[in-house]
């Protein structure tokens, strides 16, 4: 019995020495893994700028661990630990592919919360409304952060491509700007365009009013388009949807220039000739009744909006007045009077157009326009005039113009300065002038041209 209680005790004691060291090396052992954990983990990763990390789809946080090792922004050691603690953390396996914006002064454990968070850096791509479609792959070509799949195919295969096998594209895609992650392939994006159009499309169509002359909300879209590529004042839009609404209600030709543009397509140089409105081409709103096939460019939704609530009244025509916006009018010859003063730049129109009061307010707004023209406008012109003494001298020129074209102005100035002192001369003048104005001073008289005051 001795012999066993001293066998027993001797036990305990390696027992308790082997215990006694495993919990100085769990110390030690945390004391180093706080230590790199404070000294790497948690300490900011030498950039002097910010970063731009591509995370591959399908890579593994080790991967991550050696790039930064090799980078010499972590030790192999420290390397361990951060994927240790992040497999502990469930992170590891969290991670998403992508481009990451990292800013200077992230840690570690920071960038791997970054990795984790999906946030990548977004570019961006803008198709505005009334572009056509060749326009919009062009833009979506030329973007450097996409995946190009659809180069120099030809619209029936980039639209089998979009899952939308026989659908023509034009007009099919919905005007914004969308956001996208580095390596975006162009078909995600269109599809985004495609399915967003046929949302709004559809979301429109259910607000529609009664009696419309078309039945379908691809017929809608049609005459968005044309509203879309008309006018850009948005106030005018359910006016124009109203025109073309009742002209195909009446069975008139809708007649819009935008359709024979879209016919002509690269041909077209900026100006209708006469010969291009009888183009036979079925986009020829000219010669063809009713709406053109397809649309002519995106709509966006105000233009939805108008085609499927167009406003009410008796217009049937519109002209463009210069300013952006359009004449409207009930009857072809107020029409043709409108046409006349706004487009064949006459300066009296036949007495017969003095019946339309419209156009008589539309006159004084435009006679209005062109007296606050020729109202004082001042225009700060700083001229540096070397005089025959050699001083020079700040003329500041006010000018009062109602005139588009630049006109030379010439002043023929007295001046008496002192020399090699500045002389600022303020000279009110009316374009065409010219003005003399003598300035007194001590001594040394100069003569001082001037020209070119422009209008503002």
């Amino acid at each position: 019995m001795p012999n066993l209680s001293s066998a027993f005790k001797l036990i305990l004691k390696i027992l308790l020495l082997f215990s006694l060291m495993v919990l100085t090396l769990i110390i030690i052992m945390s004391g180093v893994g706080y230590w790199l954990y404070q000294s790497q983990l948690q300490a900011r990763l030498p950039l002097t700028e910010e970063w731009h990390y591509t995370l591959p789809p399908n890579a593994h946080l080790n991967m991550v661990a050696k790039e930064l090792i090799a980078q010499g922004w972590l030790n192999y050691p420290s390397a361990i630990l951060w994927v240790g603690l992040a497999r502990f953390q469930n992170q590891a396996r969290r991670i998403k592919a992508g481009e990451y914006a990292i800013p200077v002064g992230t840690t570690p454990q920071q960038f791997l919360a970054i990795l984790v968070s999906g946030k990548t850096i977004q570019y961006t791509l803008t198709l505005p409304e009334g572009w056509n479609f060749r326009q919009v792959m062009a833009a979506v070509n030329a973007h450097p952060h996409l995946i190009h799949t659809l180069t120099d195919l030809d619209n029936a295969t980039i639209m089998a491509k979009l899952n939308q096998a026989g659908q023509f594209p034009e007009g099919r895609f919905y005007p914004d700007t969308y956001s996208f992650s580095n390596r975006t392939t162009d078909v995600t994006i269109l599809r985004r365009a495609y399915h967003t159009m046929e949302k709004v499309l559809q979301e429109t169509w259910q607000q529609r009013v009664n009696n419309l002359p078309f039945k379908t909300a691809t017929e809608a879209l049609i005459l968005a388009s044309l509203v879309e590529k008309e006018t850009g004042v948005p106030e005018e839009r359910p006016l124009i949807a109203g025109v073309f609404v009742r002209r195909l209600q009446k069975k008139m030709l809708l007649q819009t220039d935008p359709t024979v543009i879209y016919a002509l397509g690269t041909v077209y140089n900026g100006n209708i000739r006469k010969v291009d409105l009888k183009l036979k081409n079925p986009y020829n709103t000219y010669l063809y009744p009713g709406l053109p096939p397809t649309p002519i460019a995106m709509p966006g939704r105000a233009a939805l909006g108008a085609a499927v609530k167009p406003a009410g009244g008796e217009s049937l025509y519109f002209v463009a007045k210069g300013n952006g916006s359009h004449y409207f009018s009930a009857t072809y010859p107020e029409h043709e009077c409108a046409v006349i003063e706004f487009q064949l730049k006459r300066k009296t129109a036949a007495k017969r157009c003095q019946q339309y009061p419209n156009l008589q307010i539309a006159k004084a707004e435009k006679a209005q326009v062109k007296t606050d023209l020729v109202k004082e406008t001042a225009v700060n012109t700083k001229t540096e005039v070397s005089t025959e003494t050699g001083v020079k001298t700040e003329i500041e020129v006010k000018t009062e113009t109602g005139v588009k074209t630049e006109t030379e102005v010439k002043l023929e100035t007295e001046v008496k300065a002192e020399t090699g002192v500045k002389t600022e001369t303020e000279v009110n003048t009316k374009t065409g002038v010219n003005t003399e104005t003598k300035i007194e001073s001590k001594t040394t008289e100069t003569v001082v041209s001037t020209s070119e005051a422009k209008k503002k």
